[in-house]
């Protein structure tokens, strides 16, 4: 808002979460802006309690009382201030909502990489059933065993399973039941031509689901390896990280009531060890972070509330790792508060990924940057998001001109306009390429450009602008005519 309506001092003051009560418009010593506005609108007197969030004012929640002066009482300042509150607690959760539904996007997109590395990978995926039968397979078996799926889900795979090794198979799967992790289980498996191979397996069992996800690499050479020579080795390792995020419950002391096993992936250390040191999780911070950090849990013992940041950890062997970190306070079934529960993500890779289309973009526009050609690009629409410096030589016009304007709107002559808006709309609709020729009037002189305009996609598949790239041809026009 301009000064003069909201004064600097009123938004400091309303930051700092003061509360400002007007009893009588016409008695009290009331800013002009605002005695004007209150006569306006009939109030005589009004109530203002700030809308904060994370310290900086979202809004302001207004009571006014217009059949008379009034003197608000506190209990109708606490009133107004729970509901700003409220207000606070809800953009919040929107904005959770808001990630939430980018955070599944990025699981989606994560599933399709599953789902192709389940397809291409040489190594022998499956997912089993408690009862013992093969629910799902990847192409390796039938390229291992040479047996078809429909064969090997029709019966319980322990018919396929050499008869030496059923037992131990057997004992490994009530194992893998009672929801035990089971790795480098080896047995044989026998093949469409009668023969076995032997294999390394990995099972981890999921409860809810009654289902186990395995994976197993044909160990027959190194098998036939260790009979010959009499010798055993292990050469294999697991090779499926099943990642889970690191949560903890801090108590309101500060210190930790509980922290999952999962700490240990992410940063190196046991649970045990943050339970031991309530202050290891501050000193395991990057350096540049730790001090807001910190501050932030002294800020959550003091006054909890939702919150959620990004920051550094450096794990006990000197990696440095980004933690996508969200905490909200705990309260027992009575109200009493029992401190904060935390939930720290490990997003390093998503953070590489930034880093590198970043510097992808910078790439980008050190390019187009120095390029003769214009090139620009597009919303849906139909305005400039970008337009490099060649422009300038064109129109004479800087290119910070064009942005947030259509063609129409820059002053391009109508006929020309709609024969942009026509190519643009085609590339959007379909998802083409679109090749356009035409003359344009400049400040000197008559030109004629070539223009070709591309789609520009997200990684689900819509378009998210357009890009074109226009060349001038004039030279070659005028070489034409002659």
């Amino acid at each position: 808002l301009p000064d003069l309506i909201f004064p600097p001092a009123c938004h400091r003051f309303y930051c700092r979460g003061g509360i400002h009560t007007v009893a009588d418009v016409d008695q009290e010593d009331v800013l002009p802006c605002l005695a004007d506005t209150l006569r306006w609108c009939g109030a005589k007197s009004k109530l203002v309690v700030p809308i904060l969030q994370n310290e900086t004012l979202w809004g302001l929640l207004i009571a006014h009382q217009y059949k008379a002066p009034k003197s608000w009482q506190p209990y109708e300042a606490d009133l107004l201030s729970s509901l700003a509150t409220q207000v606070t607690i809800a953009i919040q959760q929107a904005e959770l909502y808001s990630q939430l539904q980018a955070e599944l996007r990025e699981r989606q997109q994560i599933q399709r990489e599953r789902d192709r590395l389940f397809n291409l990978s040489l190594d022998i995926l499956a997912i089993a059933n408690f009862e013992g039968y093969l629910i799902d397979v990847n192409p390796a078996w039938e390229n291992t065993l040479g047996i078809p799926f429909e064969d090997l889900k029709a019966q319980p795979f322990i018919q396929w399973v050499h008869p030496d090794d059923q037992e131990a198979t057997q004992a490994h799967m009530r194992k893998l039941a009672s929801g035990i992790t089971v790795k480098s289980f080896e047995n044989r498996y026998r093949c469409h031509d009668g023969s076995y191979k032997w294999f390394s397996w990995t099972g981890v069992p999921f409860l809810e689901e009654q289902l186990i996800y395995t994976i197993a690499h044909d160990i027959t050479e190194r098998k036939q390896a260790e009979q010959a020579l009499q010798e055993s080795e292990q050469r294999f390792r697991t090779l499926a990280d099943f990642t889970y995020d690191w949560e903890y419950w801090r108590a309101p002391d500060g210190t930790f009531i509980y922290v999952s096993p999962s700490c240990q992936r992410i940063t190196g250390y046991q649970a045990e060890e943050f339970l031991d040191d309530p202050h290891l999780l501050e000193a395991i911070v990057h350096p540049d972070d730790r001090s807001r950090i910190a501050n932030h849990i002294r800020e959550q013992l003091e006054n909890p509330h939702v919150y959620s940041t990004d920051f550094r950890i450096i794990t006990r062997t000197g990696a440095i790792r980004w933690i996508a970190h969200a905490c909200q306070p705990v309260y027992s079934a009575d109200g009493r508060w029992l401190g904060q529960r935390a939930s720290n993500r490990d997003i390093s890779d998503r953070k590489q990924t930034e880093e590198a289309l970043y510097h992808r973009e910078q790439q980008f526009r050190a390019l187009v940057e120095n390029s003769p050609d214009i090139v620009a690009r597009f919303d849906h629409q139909l305005r400039h998001l970008y337009v490099n410096p060649a422009i300038e030589t064109v129109t004479k016009l800087s290119p910070k001109n064009f942005i947030g304007k259509t063609n129409l709107e820059l002053g391009m002559p109508p006929e020309k306009a709609q024969l942009w808006d026509e190519a643009l709309q085609f590339v959007l609709t379909t998802g083409q390429e679109k090749l356009i020729e035409f003359d344009f009037p400049t400040p000197t002189d008559l030109k004629f450009f070539h223009s070709r305009i591309v789609p520009e996609f997200n990684s689900d598949g819509t378009i998210r602008s357009v890009l074109s790239v226009s060349r001038d041809i004039t030279a070659h026009k005028q070489i034409e005519v002659a």
